[in-house]
């Protein structure tokens, strides 16, 4: 059973208060436990999975927007643009008339991200609690999210001594969902 989420609400098809519910119950653990006995290696993603981001994320990108003087989007909106890397993110909100604006865009939300990405970030409920019971075991992040803003945000909420390695999507040459990230 594989259960992963994404920061634009859902998991699976299910709201993510729900999906989250389900992924840190003690009948998730219980299935968790029965692969986790052997040296197997747990891999999480972040946004959306781990950490609640998507506020911070969509303010990001509508500061950018307004800095560039093109039309600010409902987040709503953003938070489906998220999962795929910060540059398809700042591509499907600059759309065709900023295509021009690309590189200004990266470096005005690359800036702003590292200043505010912790103003709403928040671990769902149940993620420390989850972390902690599975201490003994080898655990990494995999995300989508370049290793810099992982690495801070994870020490920011007090996880990152419970991972053994942030693999980011500029530490590789592969982006999920890559199956060769898992070959590494």
């Amino acid at each position: 059973r594989i259960v992963s989420g994404s920061a634009d609400g859902t998991l699976g098809g299910r709201r993510t208060d729900a999906a989250m519910k389900y992924l840190f119950s003690q009948e998730c653990i219980g299935i968790l436990e029965q692969f986790a006995c052997s040296n197997i290696l747990l891999a999480f993603d972040f946004d959306g999975t781990l950490v609640q981001s998507g506020e911070d994320l969509a303010n990001s990108v509508n500061f950018t927007l307004a800095t560039l003087n093109l039309p600010t989007i409902e987040k709503e909106q953003i938070l489906t643009f998220i999962g795929d890397g910060v540059v398809k993110l700042i591509e499907r909100a600059t759309g065709d008339e900023g295509k021009a604006y690309r590189e200004r865009a990266m470096e005005i939300f690359t800036d702003h991200y590292d200043r505010h990405m912790l103003d709403h970030a928040g671990l769902y409920p149940g993620v420390y609690d989850l972390l902690q019971h599975f201490e003994g075991k080898r655990k990494i992040i995999l995300t989508n999210k370049r290793f810099k803003f992982t690495e801070k945000m994870a020490a920011a909420l007090n996880i990152r001594g419970f991972f053994e390695e942030i693999i980011g999507a500029d530490t590789t040459p592969f982006i999920k969902p890559d199956p060769q990230l898992m070959q590494m």
